[in-house]
């Protein structure tokens, strides 16, 4: 077994694997280190995980923002189906 969990080809090349791929596409830098066994450094590491932080607000505040877009809507739909109904 490879260290992504698939098993080497007869020709004992490594296989790539989708995820692979899709961090390929994203940093080919950062996969030949992972592939090549190299260690991320610990500002690597520090910046990676306020990355991640800023993802996880950006979601909670995307997400209250979506909540209040949503409410609004409705809101303005409640309204116009009692003007129909009241002036129809």
């Amino acid at each position: 077994m490879t260290e992504y969990g698939s098993e080497k080809p007869a020709s004992s090349k490594r296989i790539v694997s989708a995820s692979e791929l899709a961090e390929y596409d994203f940093c080919n830098v950062s996969w030949y280190f992972t592939r090549n066994g190299y260690e991320r450094s610990q500002r690597s590491m520090d910046r990676m995980s306020r990355g991640t932080q800023m993802h996880m607000n950006y979601e909670q505040k995307y997400i209250a923002d979506k909540r209040k877009s949503n409410s609004l809507l409705i809101a303005i739909l409640v309204v116009v189906v009692l003007m129909l109904v009241i002036f129809l």
